[in-house]
C-alpha cells in the first residue's frame, strides 16, 4: 500500500508541477412557415496557452516502426498525421459542423465523412488507390532537429516520401494483414510515385480494410525517410506533417509538443478564416494511476478527458458541475469467447444454452450500463447495418433472454444432461474481470456447467488468445474492445481467417458473403450483405455479448471549440482534434485556474 501511495503522489506532484511549469435551440416562426434552428456560434477564437491532456499510464516505448510497439502510436500522432481524418469541420456537432456524424464510434470513419489531411484528394477502385498529395504541406524538424542534421529545414512533401513510408509499413513485422492484398514480394512495383504529388498503390485483391490500414487505422502514421536515417528508434528524431512538433520526453513526467508554425491547415470560425493550431503547446502527462488522473481532472489540472468510466461520473458531476460533458457508445464491448473447434462448444446447441443461461442484465448492472442495448455486435448500434433485436427473428431474440430452466433442457437435448466442466480464461489485474468471472461460474452452475477461473496475468492472457490460428486457451476466453466498424468487426473477428477470430469458428457462407463484400463499393448492397451475415451466424453464438460499454466525455469550460467527439480516426486518435481547441486564458484565470 505504501509503495503504490507513493506512485499516486508522485503522479500528483507532476502534473501539478506540469500545471505551474451548447446546443443550438428551435427557433419558432411564423404560423405559416416551418420551424428554423438558430445556429449555435462557436466563439471568438484565441491564440496561446497550453492544452493538457493524459498521454497514458505508461511510459512511451520505441516510436520506430520496426519495433512494433502498439504504445508508440499514442505518442507519435502529436508530431505525425494519417492521409485522411473525419470531416468534423463539415458534419460534426454543431456548431463546428452540420450535427450529422458524432464522430464517437470506435475504430471507424463512415466513407462519406471523410476528408484529406497531407492528402488532397484520393481515388479508391477495386484494383488500386490513387492518391494525391497536398501541394504546399512541409515536413516541419524543430530547431533542434535542424542543428543535429536531421533535416537541414523544413521542405515540401512528396508523393516519393509517402511512397517510401507505405514501403516501409509494407516490409515491417506488421505487414501481415497486406498479405493476399498487396503483393509484398516486390513492394515497389505496387507502390509507386507517378509525378511529385500523385502516388499509387495497386491491389493483388481488394479488401475494404486495406484502405483503412493505410489511411487512417492507428498505424497509418507518416514520417519523412530522414527521420528513419538519423534513428526512427530515438523520440528526438520524430519529424511529421502535424500541427505541433516534439519539444520534450521526460522519463516518468510527460512528453510536450509545441506548435508547428508551418502547418498547413486553417479553419473557418464565424465566418473568417483562422491558422491552425490555436494553442502554443501540448502537454501529455505519465500518470500510471486512474484515481490519480481522474483526481488531476476533477480538479483542473487536466483540461479534457474523452473516456472517462461511469464509476467517476458521480464525483465529477458532484465536484466539478460546471464542467461539459457528453455521453456516447462509442463501440467498445465487454465478451467472451466460445472455442468452436473443441467439445463441447463445437456442438452449437451447447453455445445456445449457454446464451441462454446467461444473465445479461446482471452483467450490465454490474458494470453500470443498464440503459445500453443486449444486442450490439458485430453492428453496434446507430450504424445503418444495424437491426434492432426487437426486428430480429425470434429464434435471436430467445439467445438474449435469460432462461436456465430453458439452458438445462437444451443441454440435455445436445447430449449433456449431466452438464460438464469448463475453464474461463480472463486477466489477473482487471477486478472487473475476477467479478464477472464469478458471477459467470454462479449462473453456468445453475444449468449444469462447472466453471474452472484461469486467472492469467496481462502478458501470459494474451499469448493465450492470439495469434490465430495458435489459441491456447480452451473453453471460454475473456475479451473487451471491439471496432465500429461492421466490415472490419467481422472480418477480423468471425471470418476463418480473422486475426482475432479468437472462437475459431468456422461458417461457410459468411466467409463466401464477405469474399463479395471485399469487392463491393455500393454502400446500399454491403448493407445487404451484412444484414444476411447477421442473421445467418448470431444464431451460431461464437461469441456471447455481455455489455455493450457507454463512456463519457468531460472538458473545463475554458477548452473551446471541442464538442465532445471521441475520434476523427481510429481508436487512438484522439491529437488529431487538438488542433481545433483553443484554451480561453481569460476564463480559466477568472475560474481561479493558471
Amino acid at each position: 500500500m505504501k509503495k503504490k501511495f507513493v506512485w499516486l503522489m508522485l503522479s500528483w506532484l507532476i502534473v501539478a508541477a506540469l500545471v505551474l511549469a451548447s446546443c443550438g435551440e428551435v427557433v419558432p416562426g411564423e404560423q405559416e412557415e416551418e420551424e428554423e434552428e438558430e445556429e449555435p456560434v462557436a466563439g471568438e477564437p484565441q491564440y496561446g496557452g497550453t492544452l493538457i491532456v493524459i498521454g497514458a499510464n505508461y511510459e512511451p516505448p520505441s516510436p520506430a516502426f520496426t519495433d512494433v510497439q502498439y504504445g508508440s502510436l499514442y505518442w507519435l500522432e502529436n508530431i505525425q498525421e494519417r492521409p485522411v481524418a473525419g470531416d468534423v469541420e463539415t458534419y460534426g456537432p454543431k456548431p463546428r459542423g452540420n450535427g450529422e456524424w458524432e464522430f464517437c464510434a470506435l475504430m471507424y470513419q463512415p466513407d462519406q465523412y471523410l476528408t484529406g489531411t497531407f492528402l488532397e484528394d484520393w481515388e479508391i477502385s477495386n484494383d488500386k488507390m490513387v492518391w494525391h498529395v497536398r501541394p504546399g504541406v512541409m515536413w516541419a524538424p524543430t530547431e533542434d532537429q535542424m542543428e543535429r542534421g536531421v533535416m537541414d529545414e523544413p521542405r515540401e512533401v512528396t508523393a516519393s516520401d509517402i511512397v517510401y513510408d507505405i514501403i516501409e509499413f509494407l516490409t515491417s513485422p506488421w505487414k501481415g494483414r497486406f498479405e493476399g492484398f498487396i503483393d509484398l514480394s516486390d513492394p515497389a512495383s505496387v507502390v509507386y510515385a507517378t509525378d511529385r504529388y500523385t502516388l499509387v498503390v495497386e491491389f493483388e485483391a481488394y479488401n475494404p480494410m486495406i484502405p483503412y490500414y493505410i489511411m487512417y487505422e492507428d498505424r497509418a502514421l507518416y514520417a519523412p525517410p530522414e527521420t528513419v536515417e538519423a534513428g526512427a528508434d530515438k523520440w528526438s528524431n520524430q519529424i511529421g506533417t502535424g500541427p505541433f512538433m516534439f519539444e520534450e520526453y521526460v522519463v516518468g513526467s510527460h512528453m510536450s509538443f509545441t506548435r508547428n508554425p508551418n502547418y498547413w491547415g486553417k479553419t473557418t470560425i464565424n465566418g473568417e478564416e483562422y491558422q491552425l493550431p490555436f494553442v502554443d503547446r501540448v502537454i501529455r502527462p505519465i500518470i500510471p494511476d486512474l484515481t490519480t488522473e481522474m483526481a488531476a481532472l476533477q480538479t483542473g489540472k487536466l483540461d479534457i478527458q474523452r473516456k472517462v468510466l461511469p464509476e467517476y461520473w458521480g464525483v465529477l458531476d458532484s465536484q466539478a458541475p460546471e464542467m461539459g460533458k457528453k455521453a456516447y457508445a462509442s463501440g467498445y464491448s465487454t465478451r467472451i469467447y466460445l472455442r468452436c473447434d473443441e467439445p463441447p462448444f463445437d456442438n452449437v446447441k451447447v453455445r445456445r444454452a449457454c446464451a441462454i443461461g446467461t444473465d445479461l442484465m446482471k452483467f450490465k448492472r454490474l458494470l453500470e450500463f443498464e440503459e445500453t442495448p443486449l444486442f450490439f455486435y458485430p453492428v453496434p448500434p446507430g450504424d445503418p447495418s444495424y437491426i434492432p433485436l426487437e426486428e430480429m427473428p425470434a429464434d435471436i431474440q430467445v439467445l438474449f433472454e435469460y432462461n436456465p430452466d430453458l439452458a438445462k433442457q437444451m443441454l440435455a437435448e445436445a447430449g449433456y444432461e449431466e452438464g460438464f466442466k469448463t475453464t474461463f480464461t480472463f486477466p489477473s489485474e482487471t477486478v472487473q474481470w475476477g467479478d464477472m468471472a464469478a458471477m459467470l461460474k454462479d449462473q453456468w452452475a445453475k444449468i449444469g456447467i462447472e466453471v474452472e477461473l484461469n486467472p492469467q496475468p496481462q502478458v501470459i492472457y494474451k499469448d493465450m488468445g492470439f495469434p490465430i490460428p495458435e489459441v491456447q486457451y480452451h473453453g471460454v476466453y475473456s475479451d473487451e474492445g471491439g471496432n465500429a466498424n461492421p466490415t472490419g468487426a467481422i472480418d477480423t473477428y468471425m471470418r476463418k481467417t480473422g486475426l482475432f477470430n479468437r472462437s475459431m469458428y468456422r461458417n461457410e457462407n459468411l466467409d463466401e458473403i464477405m469474399s463479395k463484400l471485399d469487392v463491393e463499393l455500393d454502400p446500399e448492397k454491403r448493407t445487404e450483405m451484412i444484414h444476411e451475415i447477421l442473421l445467418d451466424s448470431i444464431p451460431d453464438v461464437d461469441q456471447i455479448q455481455l455489455v455493450y460499454h457507454q463512456d463519457r466525455a468531460y472538458w473545463w469550460p475554458w477548452v473551446k471549440n471541442y464538442y465532445g467527439e471521441y475520434s476523427l480516426q481510429d481508436d487512438g486518435s484522439f491529437a488529431a482534434l487538438f488542433k481545433f481547441i483553443w484554451i480561453d486564458q481569460t476564463l480559466k484565470a477568472e475560474m481561479g485556474y493558471k
